[in-house]
């Protein structure tokens, strides 16, 4: 599969942060998710364009994002510390 490079860049960023904070194996079954995105800005921020963050998880924090079963996702906005805070348990 082809990946734009700004995607790729976006794809490899998340993975190598995500490594650096999750140490274990990928978590395996059923699991349910919530997503934080604390935005730096009020644009217009979809709040479905999360594709890229879920793949890039995979093979580190689950085997497959096909695991997910329950998602969660919310829209914030912080000017002075924008980020993603992402909650995982088993279902």
């Amino acid at each position: 599969m082809y990946l734009l490079p700004k995607v790729r860049e976006a794809k490899d960023t998340i993975g190598w942060e995500a490594r650096a904070q999750f140490k274990g194996a990928p978590l395996a079954g059923s699991l349910k998710v919530c997503i934080d995105l604390h935005w730096p800005d009020r644009r217009k921020h979809d709040i479905d364009n999360i594709k890229v963050l879920l793949d890039a998880l995979s093979g580190i924090v689950w085997d497959d994002d096909g695991q997910i079963v329950d998602l969660h996702i919310r829209k914030h906005y912080d000017k002075e510390q924008p980020r993603v805070e992402l909650e995982v348990s088993p279902c």
